[in-house]
């Protein structure tokens, strides 16, 4: 990496300038800048793909319960109308 890029605090994702050795955000001691910036973004992809595991599982669940609503509201309707049919035959 180059000194004039932008590096972050691994504690609390702040950007730093090269040779900072405190973040000025939390007080992190920062021995590694280039180290903590690899952590902060492994830790920044890990959170990600947890919330995008979240979500997955939240999207499925709510199709899941609409298809469960929709195939309940479909019986609820064959009923009546059997129950209609079997009203006019007698």
């Amino acid at each position: 990496m180059e000194e004039d890029e932008i590096k972050f605090c691994p504690k609390c994702g702040k950007s730093l300038n090269a040779g900072q050795h405190f973040c000025s955000e939390c007080g992190w001691k920062v021995e590694n800048v280039t180290q903590g910036y690899a952590k902060y973004q492994s830790n920044t992809v890990e959170t990600n793909r947890k919330y995008n595991l979240w979500l997955a599982a939240k999207v499925i669940t709510v199709c899941f319960l609409v298809i469960i609503a929709v195939l309940a509201a479909y019986n609820r309707y064959l009923k009546k109308i059997q129950k209609h049919l079997i009203l006019q035959l007698i």
